[in-house]
């Protein structure tokens, strides 16, 4: 690393001792000191594209109460739980069935919604109203929108189109949704069939 050598050459000698006899500080302390000054660089919007990180404090209102609530729900579908939550249990038992596990450590775990993990979800009876209800339940600041229609959007559709196998042939049905079937006589490859 040019930089982080050039900050620590002294012209050779460093407090009287010789340059090859001076350790290079730990790469550790370069990491984050470059950190810290990636994240000193962030926009107006929050997002910091140096680091990857994004900071939701604008966007994100703490409820009453937030402190015995285990969700931080981000408006990218990010979650993150609090296992130290006296209603942790519920919270994970939640999770596990409409979101992906990211990262799950002792004390903090993150996940994400995606469209398979809300369709998952939706599979498993859960209607759009239990899962948002549920987030909104757990989480320690309001719902963010950006999470609300994500879930409405992905859990809606479930169910509205089947695809039935009868005596050898495949046949679509669509119970109560007149609009999904117009839909898929328009679709150019299912009209090839």
């Amino acid at each position: 690393d040019a930089q982080a050598a050039a900050e620590y050459d002294d012209g050779g000698e460093y407090d009287g001792i010789p340059q090859e006899f001076v350790a290079p500080p730990p790469k550790e302390r370069r990491t984050q000191r470059t950190l810290a000054a990636g994240l000193m660089e962030s926009t107006a919007d929050g997002a910091d594209y140096t680091s990857g990180c994004r900071d939701f404090r604008r966007e994100l209102e703490l409820k009453q109460h937030a402190a015995s609530r285990p969700l931080w729900v981000c408006p990218d579908g990010r979650i993150v739980l609090e296992a130290s939550s006296p209603v942790y249990a519920q919270a994970l038992d939640l999770l596990v069935a409409i979101s992906e596990p990211v990262s799950r450590t002792r004390h903090m775990q993150e996940y994400q919604l995606t469209q398979y993990s809300l369709y998952a979800g939706a599979s498993m009876g859960l209607r759009t109203q239990d899962i948002t209800a549920g987030l909104e339940r757990f989480s320690k600041c309001g719902l963010p929108e950006e999470v609300r229609a994500m879930v409405a959007e992905c859990t809606e559709r479930y169910g509205k189109v089947k695809l039935i196998l009868r005596n050898d042939r495949y046949y679509i049905e669509c119970p109560g949704d007149g609009a999904a079937f117009d839909a898929l006589l328009h679709d150019a490859q299912i009209a090839e069939m």
